[in-house]
């Protein structure tokens, strides 16, 4: 296995801890936002991992920080990928199959092109948005189906109208597209803030081994204070709940205040020091093994 250092974009690791099974994708070298909700690049990626990897329950993504997806969020994604491979191997929506005669040819292929495009690219990188394309495609195919009066033209057609109504009605019974359908009012077509409905990762960076929440709760503000001086200063806001008589401390530690700088200085220091392997003289004299470490 090669060193974290020399970890290429989107290296992966897979291990078990307890009953879970732990994608781990290395993105230091990556170019792009270590985010499944920001980033159609990292979403299309992730998905093209989880054909080769079986049984994931949990994603964590590495740059400088790590983002963990834990399983509600890591489910839908297994499963569109279950459906990304199902509809692009489905045998009926291939082009030599779908235009069986020749003569269909220049009725289906703008329509088809659009349908390709969508099931192949799109919907790894932004289901929701293909989602949406494809229920436009459809009815869009439907209105000129009622316009049409040549015969073969329409067998044409309704095949193309076919094939579309049943990626749709398969994509509306995943989880992803169910649980963001509600959200829909307002929706700019490749908008990603929506993803935030259902990705919200815990994050910590990725030389501590405690998870933080770090989102603020829905909830009222009741105080807020600080603790501890300079590069060592926390802070504490406290959330009261018109539902709930608990208070919630929300705690924002020093660890978290650092800059991109200071994590990549702290993360060069870790693997400096991860790839050092002490002599047995060193481990017989403290004083020699200090010296070396620093």
């Amino acid at each position: 296995m090669p060193g974290f250092s020399q970890k290429n974009c989107f290296d992966y690791d897979v291990y078990h801890e307890g009953e879970s099974k732990i994608l781990k994708i290395y993105c230091e070298k990556c170019m792009f936002p270590p985010s499944i909700e920001d980033s159609p690049l990292c979403m299309a990626k992730v998905i093209d991992l989880l054909f080769q990897v079986s049984g994931v329950t949990t994603i964590i993504i590495t740059q400088l920080r790590e983002y963990e997806y834990d399983y509600s969020q890591t489910a839908p994604l297994v499963e569109l990928a279950q459906i990304y491979r199902k509809i692009n191997k489905d045998d009926r929506y291939n082009r030599s199959l779908l235009i069986s005669d020749p003569a269909h040819e220049r009725y289906l292929r703008s329509s088809y092109a659009s349908f390709q495009r969508l099931i192949s690219n799109r919907l790894k990188e932004d289901p929701l948005q293909a989602y949406v394309e494809l229920k436009r495609l459809y009815r869009r195919e439907k209105v000129k189906l009622d316009s049409l009066i040549d015969e073969r033209h329409r067998s044409s057609q309704s095949k193309i109208i076919s094939i579309v109504e049943e990626v749709v009605i398969q994509l509306e019974k995943t989880k992803l597209i169910s649980l963001l359908i509600p959200h829909l009012a307002g929706y700019k077509m490749g908008n990603r803030e929506i993803y935030k409905n259902i990705f919200h990762p815990t994050t910590r960076p990725d030389f501590m081994y405690t998870k933080l929440i770090t989102e603020y709760p829905e909830g009222e503000i009741k105080e807020s204070y600080s603790f501890g001086e300079g590069i060592e200063k926390s802070s504490v806001t406290l959330f009261g709940f018109s539902d709930n008589i608990k208070t919630m401390y929300h705690l924002t530690p020093p660890e978290f205040r650092f800059t991109e700088e200071q994590y990549e200085l702290l993360d060069t220091a870790k693997r400096i020091m991860a790839e050092h392997k002490p002599t047995k003289e060193e481990f017989v004299d403290p004083q020699r093994m200090r010296e070396v470490f620093y």
